[in-house]
């Protein structure tokens, strides 16, 4: 497992490892101001691993080239973060077979659509990417929906129909919605 240490990076290979039934062999963290990745990828290459687990914010694109200039091949598995273009800019052969959740969103939900309608009367264009923008106005209207409360303990309550669909909130305070799984294939995201 490779992460970034910031609080997101840390809070995702907390909850992999507490839920992995397999083995971690190697837990690596990376600061957010490297560029480097070659120590690590060096770490990697000499666990023998069969995968690797990134947790990564956008510096996916260095990570991938290291990756492969390293004689790295094994399966790379991720988070979301992976879906941003910056990640995967000029890295089409690096990134062939990466797999990462994503939350899939329904342009066709009539709740997506009411919403897609405002943002091009704001903005005079289609939301770039539709599962950020969906899942930011419904956080926004949870929150502002939810003023008067406590929101935590609000929260244990709320089952919100919106844009990006039914969102839940588990007992951390974490929202969960459906995911589906996402590869890299012929320089193309496609679910599967």
């Amino acid at each position: 497992m490779l992460y970034i240490l910031n609080d997101y990076g840390k809070s995702y290979a907390e909850s992999f490892s507490k839920y992995f039934s397999g083995t971690v062999a190697l837990s690596e963290s990376y600061e957010t101001t490297e560029t480097d990745f070659r120590t690590h990828l060096l770490k990697i290459k000499n666990a023998n691993v069969t995968a690797v687990m990134m947790f990564i914010n956008l510096e996916g694109s260095q990570l991938l080239r290291q990756f492969s200039e390293s004689g790295l091949n094994q399966k790379i598995y991720g988070s979301t973060t992976w879906n941003s273009k910056p990640n995967l800019i000029g890295v089409l052969n690096e990134s062939e077979g990466l797999i990462y959740p994503l939350t899939d969103v329904s342009v066709e939900n009539s709740k997506y659509v009411d919403f897609e309608e405002l943002f091009e009367e704001k903005y005079a264009k289609k939301p770039s990417i539709p599962w950020i923008a969906a899942n930011s106005y419904d956080v926004f209207n949870i929150i502002y929906e939810n003023m008067d409360y406590d929101l935590k303990k609000k929260l244990y309550e709320i089952e919100y129909n919106g844009a990006s669909g039914i969102i839940n909130f588990d007992e951390n305070g974490d929202a969960f919605n459906d995911l589906r799984l996402v590869a890299i294939h012929n320089g193309t995201a496609q679910f599967i």
